[in-house]
């Protein structure tokens, strides 16, 4: 009698924390509607950590690193506290842009990139000062080494690989019978 309850209680708490893993796996999974996958954000907003890595910064110039981010976020946060209207605007740009680009429409597409760089355009404008900034704390060869990891991920960006993922196979008529 005594090993059947501690059975029974052992299943009883098992399965309540199975439960309670698969709702709180259910709250905590972000929703993505427009998108398949959110853009890729980086921790500081604008140095990504792996361009970071590749300078092999100094101690002293990590932590000037880690300063200028978080005067970056914070300066980045109030703008677009004051400026919320701007996150929709290129949201909505960049569906028209998709639209764009699936019916071949160049004309509108490129008219749709104008608008988002002009939109965008005080945010880059922040991004560049705070570049400014790391970069008088490094080195010569550290700034080649910025210059060439920045020029690459804006190659990599206006022509991104093809696609490793499987396409669906699409069907094939029928065979006509023998």
């Amino acid at each position: 009698m005594r090993s059947w309850f501690i059975t029974v209680a052992t299943a009883a708490l098992l399965a309540t924390n199975g439960v309670r893993a698969q709702e709180q796996n259910a709250t905590n999974v972000p929703q993505y509607p427009q998108r398949e996958r959110p853009a890729a954000r980086m921790p500081g907003g604008f140095l990504p950590p792996r361009i970071a890595d590749e300078l092999s910064l100094t101690d002293d110039q990590k932590a000037k690193l880690k300063d200028l981010e978080t005067a970056f976020a914070k300066e980045r946060d109030e703008w677009r506290t004051a400026h919320k209207d701007v996150g929709a605007n290129i949201q909505k740009l960049r569906e028209e842009a998709s639209a764009a680009r699936e019916a071949g429409d160049t004309a509108k597409l490129e008219e749709t990139r104008k608008k988002m760089q002009e939109l965008n355009a005080p945010a880059m404008e922040l991004r560049q000062k705070y570049m400014d900034k790391l970069r008088a704390t490094l080195t010569t060869e550290q700034k080649q080494k910025l210059t060439s990891a920045l020029e690459e991920a804006r190659q990599r960006r206006a022509n991104p690989a093809p696609s490793t993922e499987a396409k669906p196979a699409t069907p094939s008529a029928p065979k006509p019978a023998e």
